[in-house]
């Protein structure tokens, strides 16, 4: 019934394929301080955290799904992405090109502000939110998650600033 039901989806022409459906909801005149610049171009830069980030399961979320063919299921892709259902985000056309596993991004949030900052050579004044458990915990929870306890599974991920260049 599990495959049945991931082949119906995977062949299913949905709402949430339809870039404009992730503006839909938006409140006029508010937009996006930023786009998704990719972890691959976080990763560029931020060399501690792609160490963490490489060695940890989030770089391998994704390929988890593809492995159980549930990589068009919007119910699990929304986990093992960077940024489904919001503007400019992962969407299933993608197949897996660009914008997969849990990358930097999942958490902190578009980044396309930042790195074009620091491409042109000034300061960034572009400031990610700061993060706590809450975050980890939109998708680590409920039955495809172990109990979530932050104090343990954050050593796992541990990743801070980079020094000044």
């Amino acid at each position: 019934m599990l495959d049945a039901y991931r082949r119906e989806t995977r062949a299913a022409k949905l709402d949430l394929d339809n870039p404009a459906r992730a503006l839909a909801g938006r409140v006029p005149g508010v937009r996006s301080a930023s786009d998704f610049a990719g972890t691959e171009t976080c990763l560029t830069c931020h060399t501690s955290a792609a160490v963490a980030w490489k060695a940890s399961g989030h770089a391998h979320a994704f390929d988890a799904l593809v492995e159980r063919g549930a990589d068009a299921d919007p119910s699990c892709i929304a986990c093992h992405t960077v940024g489904f259902g919001a503007a400019g985000g992962y969407r299933r056309e993608f197949a897996a090109t660009k914008l997969t596993q849990v990358g930097c991004e999942s958490c902190h949030g578009p980044g396309g502000r930042h790195v074009a900052e620091r491409r042109a050579g000034g300061a960034t004044t572009f400031e990610f939110r700061p993060l706590g458990p809450g975050d980890c915990q939109k998708c680590h929870h409920g039955e495809f998650s172990r109990p979530f306890d932050f104090e343990k599974f954050w050593p796992n991920i541990r990743h801070g600033k980079e020094p000044k260049l």
